[in-house]
């Protein structure tokens, strides 16, 4: 069967678990903020994280609420690394070493995909570093596929991957 995944033989499941334990004793220090929510209560300005580096970050909602409308509202924050419409701030520091951003259309047809992206690079000044990769037309194993090409031996220097439409990268 093709990419059908194994199970792990016990005793390397084992070595794993034994990898991924977390020491009490050790320091972590908190992930790179790509992108806050800037909130101001009438006296203070509060700076919500949204979006880390090293972290999976969600955007959830009904379909048709505007899901895709936000993400074209965060990337230019994070793009130009500035505040932008007032309430969302890209990080200046993050970025600087992976400029560039992958975002995966998998819901869209091609005409809408297009206006989308459209609405975010007319935001930025700088419109080269967003890689809009419209992959409805591909099987949920097949956009896996074009992902990890082009984030392994693409020629992108990537530091963000938002994917609209996770649902439909399952495989089942």
């Amino acid at each position: 069967m093709e990419n059908e995944v194994l199970p792990l033989p016990v005793d390397a499941a084992l070595e794993k678990f034994k990898a991924s334990l977390l020491d009490i004793n050790t320091n972590v220090p908190p992930p790179s903020v790509i992108c806050y929510l800037k909130e101001f209560d009438g006296h203070n300005v509060d700076h919500i994280r949204i979006m880390t580096r090293q972290n999976i970050s969600v955007i959830q909602g009904k379909a048709k609420t505007g899901k895709t409308f936000f993400i074209s509202l965060l990337l230019p924050a994070i793009m130009e690394q500035r505040e932008h419409m007032e309430k969302f701030v890209g990080n200046k520091e993050v970025l600087d070493l992976c400029p560039s951003i992958i975002m995966e259309d998998t819901e869209q047809g091609v005409y809408d995909s297009y206006w989308t992206m459209r609405r975010i690079v007319d935001q930025c000044a700088v419109k080269d570093n967003l890689h809009y990769s419209h992959t409805k037309k591909y099987t949920p194993t097949e956009r896996i596929e074009i992902l990890e090409a082009a984030l392994k031996h693409g020629d992108g220097n990537f530091g963000l991957l938002v994917i609209d439409g996770m649902a439909d990268r399952t495989v089942s």
